[in-house]
């Protein structure tokens, strides 16, 4: 795998920065407006990611019916990461990929899958898809469910220990091995990751098994992993995290109702509620605390939400004017207030894009280029006050 090295590492910390407080200043979004990403060919596909430039990534089937990882962006549309190919010289590949996640530097990572399993893949523009395989200390099978602007891959792992099968989160980088993030409970147990479980300091979110049920935890390379607890119920799970530290998940309360939670180190777990639905599931906090997820409702359909402090929740389709559209599920926010995920278009699926409403645009791709060139100096401590900033301002 491709990997940041230390000057590129601080060079993405003063672009994010830098997107960070432009993000801050723009007024609160009231509604969205949708862009169809279109397909590879076919007739559906799904979107999985966006970074902060809106380059969005996911998987999408093609005119021949297999399923392949895409690259999208205002400027080209949808690009066909894994485009036909040969394997051992007996035809074309038949399995299929998609794409999980992109950072800011445009390196990708996925999953490739046929009949013998599903191993993680990296690509970025230069060197194209790269099959990493599972890494050299596990037996099993691994896939790829995040990328942070350090290049620390994340994922699961089915692991094999003295012949019992188990689950793992784990954090890998170049140069290391797989970095296995345990469990809260016992060396039989499991624990799972999502897709922006990691933050741009490493820190991880997810869920594993206790003896008393399974429950949120924040793992840190120097303190391991942390018990995050539940709101009154036996179960939590976590499943984003943003450069502030601040945690969104879902747990249920006492009476077993599933809400959707946001943690944060100085308060501790806060009940954001539910849609008047049977559970909710919030899936990623940006870096402004804007929450996106979605709700269970009787018919076996999902309902997007949005959240932020000052509005609370709302449904999705209630913020998108846009005639043909179902929004069925969210799976991505950036520090833009960009959306994406799925929904049906006249009744076929498609990866979407919502923007808000707002006066401020998203940088172009190629702008990247001009924020990594200020620099590494002063962008770490400049990350690092603004999260001691908002801590200090919770304590107050």
């Amino acid at each position: 795998m491709k990997i940041l090295n230390a000057c590129k590492v601080g060079m993405a910390l003063t672009a994010a920065a830098f997107l960070g407080i432009t993000s801050a200043q723009r007024a609160d979004a009231i509604s969205f407006s949708i862009t169809d990403l279109g397909t590879l060919g076919g007739d559906s596909s799904s979107a999985y990611a966006i970074n902060e430039y809106g380059q969005v990534v996911g998987s999408s089937n093609t005119a021949g019916g297999g399923n392949r990882a895409f690259l999208w962006d205002k400027s080209s549309g949808m690009i066909n990461l894994d485009p036909p190919r040969s394997i051992y010289g007996y035809g074309n590949w038949s399995g299929y990929t998609y794409a999980t996640a992109i950072n800011d530097l445009g390196q990708v990572v996925g999953n490739r899958a046929n009949n013998y399993g599903e191993n993680p893949f990296f690509w970025d523009k230069s060197s194209g898809m790269i099959e990493l395989g599972p890494p050299r200390s596990i037996y099993g099978y691994a896939f790829a469910t995040a990328i942070n602007n350090l290049g620390q891959m994340l994922g699961n792992t089915y692991t094999y220990f003295s012949g019992y099968g188990q689950n793992r989160a784990f954090v890998w980088e170049k140069g290391s091995d797989m970095i296995n993030l345990g469990t809260l409970g016992s060396y039989y147990g499991y624990s799972y990751t999502y897709g922006t479980a990691i933050n741009d300091y490493g820190q991880v979110v997810g869920y594993s098994s206790t003896t008393d049920g399974d429950r949120a935890f924040l793992w840190e390379k120097s303190g391991g992993m942390t018990n995050l607890g539940t709101l009154g119920g036996n179960f939590s799970a976590a499943y984003a995290i943003n450069n502030l530290g601040q945690v969104v998940g879902q747990s249920n309360i006492a009476n077993g109702q599933n809400h959707a939670f946001l943690w944060e180190k100085s308060s501790g777990m806060t009940d954001l509620g539910t849609l008047g639905d049977n559970g909710i599931n919030p899936i990623d906090i940006n870096n402004l605390g804007q929450v996106i997820g979605y709700s269970y409702i009787t018919s076996g359909q999902n309902r997007p939400f949005f959240w932020e402090k000052s509005s609370g929740i709302s449904d999705l389709n209630d913020l998108v004017s846009a005639p043909g559209w179902t929004l069925n599920s969210v799976v991505d926010i950036n520090n833009a207030g960009q959306i994406v995920g799925r929904g049906f278009y006249n009744g076929q699926q498609r990866a979407f894009l919502l923007t808000p409403n707002t006066s401020k645009s998203v940088p172009e791709p190629s702008s990247a280029l001009a924020f990594l060139a200020l620099g590494a100096v002063g962008a770490g401590s400049f990350a690092k006050r603004q999260r001691q900033q908002h801590e200090a301002s919770n304590r107050n």
